[in-house]
């Protein structure tokens, strides 16, 4: 096994739409966070929809199981795709609460008692309406905070301020994560003895 821990290992991306996370009411419109952050069509011409920022605090909440070949001995990263309605060079502030959770083990908001809170940097806009928005990368520190036994993050993610963007303005699309590839040890190295093509009549009794 490669022990040079001067090795950029690789890194993998998830994209999580907010569509798709577990914080929404059974209608699939309103977020059960704080605020009335609702889905709002982004414009007529787009055909798209995004969760709508009324207010800062407004927030979605959700579940994601940790990957089984994320190394936890390096950091998440997390990113927000959205977009903005008006020309104004609006700076908006994203929050994005994690915390992790074992098998067995109650569930709890994930901003009641967080691992860590990580706050973005303001991010500037563009002046065209209704354009693709990406964050930087907000760096964790959940190789410190991310133990053995957690199967799971809860998370919550957060519109802490609009930038002065009025109500409904920002239509957040999706919440990405950063993670970095585990290499291959002992105890998951592939379950093969060799590299050989399997019989064709490995089935046959």
């Amino acid at each position: 096994m490669i022990k040079d821990k001067n090795i950029a290992w690789r890194r993998k991306r998830v994209l999580i739409k907010l569509s798709d996370m577990l914080g929404i009411t059974a209608n699939r419109l309103a977020s059960l966070g704080a605020g009335d952050a609702v889905f709002q069509e982004v414009d007529a011409a787009v055909q798209l929809a995004g969760l709508a920022a009324a207010a800062a605090g407004d927030e979605i909440f959700d579940l994601w199981p940790l990957p089984w070949d994320m190394d936890r001995t390096h950091p998440l990263r997390f990113r927000y795709w959205f977009s903005h309605s008006t020309t104004d060079a609006d700076e908006p502030v994203f929050k994005t609460f994690y915390k992790g959770i074992g098998k067995q083990i109650a569930l709890t908001a994930a901003n009641s008692s967080p691992d860590e809170t990580v706050t973005h940097d303001a991010h500037t806009v563009s002046t065209s309406a209704d354009a693709l928005e990406i964050t930087e990368w907000a760096e964790s520190v959940s190789d410190t905070l991310i133990a053995s036994t957690d199967f799971a993050l809860l998370l919550a993610c957060e519109i802490d301020n609009l930038g002065s963007a009025g109500a409904n303005e920002i239509s957040i699309f999706a919440l990405e994560i950063e993670y970095t590839l585990k290499a291959t040890d002992d105890t998951n190295k592939r379950r093969v003895t060799n590299d050989a093509p399997a019989a064709p009549n490995q089935f046959a009794d």
